[in-house]
């Protein structure tokens, strides 16, 4: 969650839920609220965590998409 974070946060939780299976649409939700369960937002800054579903659903649409990126994981 780079994008809505102050430095790249790598989230192995919802990495858990995608690795060894095929890059399916069904598996990007239950990644990105593995993702979203783990953010720990500031004071002022709660209301971008729910926000964070769609641009990390893309991510992971635009990753499966790309040939050979899960082999070379």
């Amino acid at each position: 969650m780079g994008g809505a974070a102050d430095i790249p946060w790598r989230v192995r939780v919802a990495e858990q839920v995608l690795v060894g299976q095929p890059g399916d649409s069904n598996l990007f939700a239950p990644a990105a609220a593995a993702a979203r369960a783990e953010a720990a937002p500031l004071a002022n800054d709660g209301y971008d965590v729910p926000l964070a579903s769609a641009p990390i659903g893309r991510a992971l649409a635009t990753a499966s998409a790309v040939p050979g990126l899960a082999a070379a994981q």
